[in-house]
């Protein structure tokens, strides 16, 4: 059945919202990972800078990962890139 352009436009904002909410609670995971990681550096006696340089450095490489999946699945509609 053909759909209307409000139509579409409602089922697109719902998607994108729960994406953005799936981002979100991932955001927190991620976080509250590295608040741990950042302890743990600290007990092993990494200086703070090295500690954020290798984070940067797994950040870059996962945030290439995701970019690179999200335009093989999501062509049209790309949101990590455009928010880079």
């Amino acid at each position: 059945m053909a759909m209307t352009e409000d139509e579409i436009r409602d089922a697109a904002r719902r998607s994108f919202r729960v994406y953005t909410q799936k981002q979100r609670w991932a955001g927190r995971v991620l976080g509250n990972a590295v608040a741990l990681l950042k302890q743990g550096a600290e007990v092993s006696r990494i200086s703070p800078e090295r500690f954020d340089a290798i984070v940067r450095e797994e950040m870059a490489e996962a945030r290439q990962r995701m970019e690179a999946d999200e335009a093989a699945s999501h062509p049209v509609a790309t949101v990590l890139s455009e928010a880079s």
